[in-house]
Parts: C-alpha cells; structure tokens; sequence
C-alpha cells in the first residue's frame, strides 16, 4: 500500500517539476534572442553540411596506349593515381603496369594525379633491352 501511495504522489511531483519547466521556457524572450539563435543553428547545420559532403574537382585524363587507345576517364583531382585508372581500363593493364608516363614524363603509380593529362603505361616487356634491365634491378633491390 505505502509503495502505491509513493509511486503516485511520486508521478503527481514529475508532473508538476514537468509543468514548471515548460512554463519556464516559454518565457516571453525578446524577438531578436530566437531570431539568432535560429541563425546560430542554421549555420552550424550548414557547416556539418558541408563537411560531410566534400567537393571534389574532376580532371579528364586521356589514355593513349594499348587496348583502348583514347579512352578519357573522369577522374577525382588529387585523388586519383595512374593505377586508379588502370584499374578502370583493364585487369591486365593494372597487372603489368610498372610506370606511368604523364604527358610523357615518367610518374609513380601510386602518386595522385593533380591536373588534366595524357596517360601511358609503362610494362617489364615493353622497354627497351638497358631500361628495362635498370627497372628490373631496382625494384629487385627494392624487395
């Protein structure tokens, strides 16, 4: 009995302490004080927002070698590297790829591309006799 005679005088003092609140809420606040702190919000939510969704630049990167010469792929800027887009033109180009040349100029696999450019691959079996044989050597050493 005395458990019933808590839980209700309990329940009743939630709903006053419920009633007090609120009505301290609701104070009549000048117009100004919801007007910023409606900007405030409105901000804030813009700048999480924005940082959950990145902009990312796109760069047209024309491919000029074997199977599929002029391909051009649209790839992220300074996310993208040449393996990244081996991997778009062929198993077997990601495979044997070895050094891609940008615009002519030797470039790592793995390095991102920054800028529109002119793409080739570079294989073990595709160059010539001494450079290969440097490429060999290097990356035995590198292992």
């Amino acid at each position: 009995m005395t458990l019933r005679v808590f839980r209700r005088t309990f329940s009743h003092n939630l709903v006053d302490v419920t009633r007090l609140v609120n009505a301290a809420e609701f104070k009549d606040y000048p117009s100004y004080v919801f007007k910023q702190s409606k900007r405030w919000w409105e901000l804030k939510n813009g700048a999480m927002r924005s940082s959950m969704t990145p902009n990312v630049q796109r760069i047209d990167v024309a491919y000029t070698g074997y199977p599929k010469s002029d391909a051009v792929l649209s790839m992220a800027k300074g996310i993208s590297t040449p393996h990244d887009c081996a991997k778009h033109l062929s198993q077997l180009l990601q495979d044997r790829s070895v050094l891609a040349l940008v615009n002519g100029m030797p470039h790592d696999m793995h390095r991102p591309l920054t800028c529109e450019c002119n793409l080739d691959f570079i294989h073990f079996k595709d160059v010539p006799t001494s450079t290969g044989l440097r490429l060999y050597g290097s990356q035995a050493l590198s292992q």
